[in-house]
C-alpha cells in the first residue's frame, strides 16, 4: 500500500487485486472504476460467528492517542469489535476531551 501522495498502479477496480491503494489517516483507500475512493467493507460475520448486517451492528468510531479515528463496528450480539485501521501497542480509547477511555 502506498501514502498519501505516493503513486501506484492503477487498475480496473475494487475487485482487481493491482487497483490503485493508498492510506489516508491509517486507513485503507482503494480507487473505484468510476474514479472515486472508497474503504475495505467491513466484515460480513463478527470475530464470533454472528452474522453482521442492518440492525445487527453497531457503527461507530474510537477517539485514539494514536491521533487516528479507529472506525468500529460493532456486533449487537455478543459485542465483538472490528476497528479500521487495526489497533498498535500504541494505541489507547481516549473521551472527546482527551481523557483516558
Amino acid at each position: 500500500m502506498r501514502e498519501v501522495g505516493d503513486s501506484a498502479a492503477s487498475g480496473a477496480g475494487a475487485g482487481d487485486m493491482s487497483a490503485e491503494v493508498m492510506v489516508a489517516g491509517g486507513v485503507p483507500l482503494r480507487r473505484n472504476g468510476d474514479g472515486s475512493w472508497s474503504e475495505p467493507p467491513y466484515p460480513a460475520v463478527c470475530a464470533n460467528g454472528h452474522e453482521l448486517g442492518p440492525y445487527r451492528v453497531t457503527i461507530g468510531v474510537s477517539h485514539c492517542r494514536c491521533g487516528i479515528l479507529h472506525r468500529t463496528a460493532q456486533c449487537n450480539q455478543c459485542g465483538a469489535t472490528y476497528y479500521l485501521p487495526r489497533p498498535t501497542d500504541r494505541c489507547e480509547s481516549t473521551a472527546l476531551d482527551g481523557r483516558h477511555g
